[in-house]
This record gives structure tokens, C-alpha cells and sequence, in this order.
């Protein structure tokens, strides 16, 4: 075992960082056995984690927007409190990520652009009634979504 897998726990769990800048010996304990792995987790400096972890979100949060700009609009700090509960995996981790905070956040009871969620989905193409963002804010319209493009239509 390295330290690859305890680290990528600290980094990607704030409960765990804040847990690990209260007593590194303990969770150094808790992630690794081997006593040289240990002392290299209890050498770490919380500070840095913390930094680095922030690195990570706002890495994620640019992909994200990429594929989902008006749904992200204003949501950094959902994003965040999303962002210490999952972190994607994978080839496809970014769409899986968009997929998850789009969902946490139409679960939240917030709207979302559907043109963007269904373009998320991979399907051949879909066209579904629902709220499009616009200038004017969001408005009933339809969405579709074929091949990974995504258009929209506003209704009202």
C-alpha cells in the first residue's frame, strides 16, 4: 500500500481533513498500518490538504460549468457541500458529477435547464416539455437533446 489511497481520502473528505487536523496521529492510524506510511500522513500539513482540496473543487466546478453553464449559474456554494459528499470516478467522471450536482440540486426543489440535463444523459436524442434558462430568466419550452448537442426552445 502506498499513500495514494489515505491521501485521496483526506483530500476528498472534509470531514476526514478536519478530523485528521485534530489529531493526524489517530486517522494516520485509521487509514494506513504500515509505521512509515504513518509518519508520512502525521507530517503533512493541514493547511496544504486544505488548499489542495479547494485546487480539486474548483478543477471539478470548470468542468462542470463546461457542460453545464446555466444550471451552474450561481451554485458554487451548493457545489461545494456537493463536492464533500461525492466524488465521481472514472472516464466518464465529469459527466457523472454534472449528472449527480444536477440532481442534488432539482432534488433541492431548484430548477435546473433540462436542455443540459438530458444532453448529460447520453441518449440518442430526447425532446421533453419542460423549463429552459433564458435571458429573461427561466421560462416553459422544450428541450432537445441529439448527439451530445443540446437546443432549446422558449415557450413563453
Amino acid at each position: 500500500m502506498d499513500v495514494t489511497e489515505p491521501l485521496t481520502k483526506l483530500l476528498t473528505q472534509p470531514l476526514l481533513r478536519a478530523e485528521f487536523r485534530a489529531d493526524p496521529r489517530a486517522i494516520a492510524c485509521r487509514l494506513v498500518r504500515e509505521d512509515t506510511l504513518r509518519a508520512t500522513l502525521v507530517g503533512l500539513c493541514p493547511d496544504q490538504l486544505d488548499v489542495q482540496a479547494r485546487l480539486l473543487i474548483a478543477k471539478r466546478w470548470r468542468e462542470l460549468v463546461a457542460l453545464a453553464p446555466r444550471s451552474c449559474e450561481g451554485r458554487f456554494s451548493l457545489f461545494q457541500t456537493y463536492a464533500g459528499t461525492f466524488w465521481p470516478t472514472g472516464h466518464q467522471r465529469h459527466h457523472i458529477d454534472a449528472l449527480g450536482f444536477l440532481a442534488s440540486v432539482a432534488a433541492d426543489g431548484q430548477r435546473v435547464c433540462d436542455a443540459e440535463r438530458l444532453a448529460l444523459g447520453r441518449a440518442r436524442w430526447v425532446l421533453r416539455l419542460g423549463t429552459v434558462a433564458t435571458d429573461r430568466g427561466w421560462r416553459p419550452g422544450l428541450a432537445l437533446a441529439a448527439g451530445g448537442s443540446r437546443w432549446t426552445l422558449c415557450l413563453g
